[in-house]
């Protein structure tokens, strides 16, 4: 009895060490883990539309092996290195992957890289792949692949999806929001209905907030409404979405909205940090807000200011060295 006691005590002393001692990790290593979101968000935003990358025929065929080889991390590396560099020559490549349930893992990866390439021949696929009778990861991806093309012919299909109230939730809440995305009014009534009569008041609000971006997007100017909701307290459409339109739709008054935005008392959410990103690739966060940020009293803030001066400082260097494209054999995989 008096051991079982020593070996609890033992046991509570050594998980109080292990606690402190991840508790200290957590604290030392906190900005470098905030500054690699912000890097991950900065990259996106680099490699977006990096369609004038060219594959040699050698090394195009080298990432289509890849994306058949045995090792896991390696046909995901492969489809995500197709994606940013918006290989179109790929595409069969990529779909073959996704339809490979029995030799490829996590097919929803493969879905996602063809939404990002954006070319509509893999529609017909993704629109398959929305009905896959096992996986919903995939048919999930697929839906919103689609909706990343915006290639029409995925309207009324997601539209079926969006009013079947046999689906799951995942389902239809995939297909509602992707419909939003589209952004079409092609859908305004199917979602008008489902906001109106639906009986689950989860589908009404997601459907409601999907009009809602169809409302904005089909203005002739959606700017300053899209500004106007990124900072409106009455948070009905993800702001990860405003932002992202707020890019496409570049101006001086989403710059004012982007600043505006990041000096809300809100926490550091990812929304923040894609606003940040966003401001820094595009050279528009205001000085003042800079230097507000370096005498704040949230650490965050003080962050994104180094990280700031950090990111002008080797801005040149990085232009010059931006998108190397490495062989597949010097990536270790």
């Amino acid at each position: 009895m008096m051991l079982d006691r020593k070996f609890l005590r033992a046991a509570a002393v050594i998980s109080l060490i292990l606690l402190l001692v991840s508790g200290i990790r957590d604290y030392l290593t906190a900005e470098i883990r905030f500054d690699a979101k912000l890097t991950a968000a900065l990259g996106e935003l680099r490699h977006a539309g990096a369609a004038d990358v060219q594959l040699s025929s050698y090394e195009r065929e080298r990432y289509h092996s890849l994306l058949r080889c045995a090792d896991p991390m390696s046909r995901w590396q492969a489809a995500a290195d197709l994606a940013r560099w918006q290989d179109k020559d790929s595409v069969h490549s990529l779909v073959a992957a996704m339809q490979d349930d029995a030799g490829t893992q996590r097919t929803c990866l493969m879905a996602q890289s063809l939404g990002a390439i954006g070319d509509s021949n893999a529609v017909p696929a993704l629109l398959k792949a929305i009905h896959h009778p096992r996986n919903l990861d995939l048919r999930v991806c697929a839906t919103h692949a689609l909706a990343e093309i915006g290639d029409v012919r995925a309207i009324e299909p997601l539209i079926e999806k969006a009013e079947n109230p046999k689906l799951g939730e995942d389902d239809r809440v995939s297909a509602i929001m992707a419909l939003g995305d589209f952004a079409r009014p092609e859908a305004a009534p199917a979602l008008r209905h489902i906001a109106t009569n639906d009986p689950d008041g989860r589908f009404r609000t997601i459907a409601t907030a999907a009009l809602r971006k169809i409302e904005l997007m089909q203005t002739n100017d959606p700017v300053p409404a899209l500004a106007t909701e990124l900072n409106s307290p009455d948070l009905r459409i993800q702001r990860t979405w405003l932002i992202q339109k707020l890019g496409e739709k570049w101006d001086s008054r989403a710059v004012v909205a982007l600043n505006k935005f990041l000096r809300r008392p809100d926490g550091w959410t990812s929304d923040r940090v894609k606003a940040t990103a966003l401001l820094l690739h595009r050279h528009s966060m205001e000085k003042n807000l800079l230097h507000d940020f370096s005498a704040s009293s949230v650490k965050e803030d003080r962050w994104i200011f180094r990280f700031a001066q950090a990111f002008e400082s080797k801005q040149d260097t990085d232009d010059v060295a931006a998108n190397p494209i490495a062989p597949a054999s010097a990536r270790g995989w």
